[in-house]
C-alpha cells in the first residue's frame, strides 16, 4: 500500500490521436455532452448534442437551444423539457476544471424510458386497486343474492367462487414476486429432472381453452437449474400470455431443447405481437399491454424475470407486430 501511495504523479501530455479517441468514445455516449469556454463558446459537442440541438439535419428539440443557453450561463444547474412526441429531457450544467481551463460542461439526458416507468409505476396501485374491485364486487352481489334469493342449483354460489379464485390469483401474484425479490437464491437443492412431463402437465392445463398446442420436446433433456414448481409457473405464465393475447384457430407452440450449457423454453402464439417500445418493458412489474378485454396483474413475468435471474439464466422477447410473439427463459444444466 505504501509503494502505491507514493507513485509519483506523472503529467500526461494528450497528442493527437489521444485526442481523437476520447472524442470517439464521446461520440458514443447515449447522452448529448457540451463544452463551454469562459467566453460561452462551445469547444465541443458530440455527436448526440448536435442531433437534440438541430446541427444535422434534422430540427431541434422544442426548447432545447433555450434551455443549453440557460444552462451554460449559469452555475450547477438542472430543468427538464418536454421534446417531441412528449420525450422527457434532461439538461444539466455544472463548472468543470481542466488542468488551467475553466469550462462549463452540458450534459443532455433523454429520460423519456424512465418517466414511462414511474408514470407506468404511479398508476400501479390504481391499476391493482381497479383489478381487484371487480372480483370483490362481484363476490359481495352473488353473496348477498344468495342470503336473499336461495338458489337451489348453486348459480350464485359458484359466481362467488369464481370470483374468490380470481382475488386468490391476484393476491398469489403479488406474495409470489415478493418472495422471490426479498429470499434471492436459496441454500438448497435446486433441480428438475424431469422438465418434459412439467411441459406436458402445463400444456394440459390450458386443454379446456380449446386451443390447438403444438408442444415439441428434444430427446433427453437434462435436468435444469430450477424446481420442478418453478418450472411449472415458467411455462405456466408463458402459455396462458399466448392464450390470452391470441385466438384460435391460430396454434400456440411450446418448444423445449438444449442449446450447450442451457435449456431454452419457448412459447410462441400468433396473435397481434408487441410494439418494439414496449418489448422492454413487459417484464416490469404492473406492466400491461392493455389490450381490451384482457385481465391480468402485470406480475407474472415480472415473476419470471426475477426467479430466472436469480437461476443463473435469461429472459427475452422477441416479437413482430402482426406476426406475433415469441417468449424465452435460457436455464442453465443442472450437472
Amino acid at each position: 500500500m505504501a509503494e502505491i501511495l507514493h507513485v509519483p504523479v506523472v503529467e500526461t501530455v494528450l497528442v493527437p490521436e489521444d485526442v481523437e479517441l476520447y472524442a470517439a468514445a464521446l461520440d458514443i455516449l447515449p447522452f448529448g455532452l457540451m463544452l463551454y469556454d469562459e467566453r460561452g463558446t462551445c469547444v465541443f459537442a458530440n455527436k448526440r448534442a448536435l442531433i437534440l440541438i438541430g446541427l444535422t439535419g434534422r430540427p431541434a428539440e422544442a426548447g432545447m437551444i433555450q434551455a443549453v443557453d440557460r444552462t451554460r450561463a449559469a452555475g450547477p444547474r438542472t430543468e427538464h423539457l418536454r421534446g417531441q412526441g412528449g420525450a422527457l429531457y434532461e439538461v444539466a450544467g455544472e463548472p468543470l476544471a481542466i488542468g488551467g481551463l475553466r469550462l462549463h460542461a452540458v450534459r443532455i439526458a433523454d429520460l423519456t424510458l424512465e418517466d414511462d416507468v414511474m408514470r407506468s409505476q404511479a398508476t400501479a396501485a390504481g391499476d391493482l386497486v381497479h383489478t381487484l374491485r371487480g372480483p370483490l364486487t362481484a363476490l359481495r352481489g352473488y353473496l348477498e343474492l344468495s342470503v336473499e334469493e336461495p338458489d337451489p342449483r348453486g348459480d350464485y354460489v359458484q359466481r362467488a367462487l369464481d370470483a374468490a379464485l380470481r382475488v386468490q390469483q391476484i393476491v398469489d401474484d403479488i406474495l409470489s414476486l415478493a418472495t422471490l425479490v426479498s429470499s434471492g437464491m436459496e441454500e438448497r437443492e435446486i433441480r428438475c429432472e424431469d422438465v418434459g412431463a412439467i411441459a406436458h402437465q402445463a400444456v394440459t392445463a390450458f386443454e379446456p381453452s380449446g386451443r390447438l398446442f403444438r408442444l415439441r420436446i428434444e430427446d433427453a433433456i437434462p435436468p435444469v437449474a430450477m424446481t420442478s414448481a418453478e418450472v411449472r409457473m415458467v411455462l405456466l405464465n408463458f402459455i396462458g400470455n399466448a392464450v390470452k393475447y391470441s385466438e384460435a384457430p391460430a396454434p400456440i407452440d411450446v418448444d423445449i431443447a438444449r442449446e450447450g450449457s442451457m435449456v431454452v423454453f419457448a412459447v410462441r402464439d400468433y396473435g397481434p405481437g408487441i410494439e418494439p417500445q414496449k418489448q422492454s418493458l413487459i417484464f416490469r412489474r404492473y406492466h400491461r399491454l392493455g389490450v381490451r378485454g384482457v385481465q391480468g396483474t402485470g406480475l407474472g413475468l415480472a415473476a419470471v424475470r426475477e426467479l430466472t435471474l436469480q437461476r443463473g439464466g435469461a429472459v427475452y422477447v422477441e416479437s413482430e407486430v402482426g406476426s406475433g410473439s415469441t417468449f424465452f427463459v435460457r436455464i442453465p444444466v443442472k450437472a
